[in-house]
């Protein structure tokens, strides 16, 4: 999975989601779920039925994004379309239910 930071956010994800959905993970590397959603998100690309990119964050690294996103938890999952937010799910490490999240943004 792809990882942003404060500085490409913009281009990585605002930008790019214009063109095809992005699913972004708000993470900490020492999160034990965080680390759950990562993989159960990267497994889920080729079970989804339409393309997206995961993009992910060091939501304490680079606090100003989840911040000005108004993402308050890690993990948070985000979905960006045509460059602003189009759904959040929060503190979900249940891959059906993180499943159903994602493609209901298809």
């Amino acid at each position: 999975m792809q990882a942003t930071t404060s500085e490409t956010f913009t281009s990585d994800v605002k930008d790019r989601s214009n063109t095809i959905p992005v699913v972004l993970l708000v993470w900490k590397a020492d999160v034990e779920d965080a680390n759950t959603v990562e993989t159960i998100v990267e497994e889920l690309a080729s079970e989804i039925s339409f393309d997206y990119e995961a993009i992910k964050i060091d939501g304490v690294e680079h606090y100003g994004v989840p911040f000005i996103e108004d993402i308050a938890a890690i993990p948070a999952l985000a979905i960006y379309k045509n460059g602003s937010i189009a759904g959040k799910l929060f503190r979900e490490t249940d891959r059906a239910t993180i499943k159903a999240f994602i493609a209901s943004h298809g």
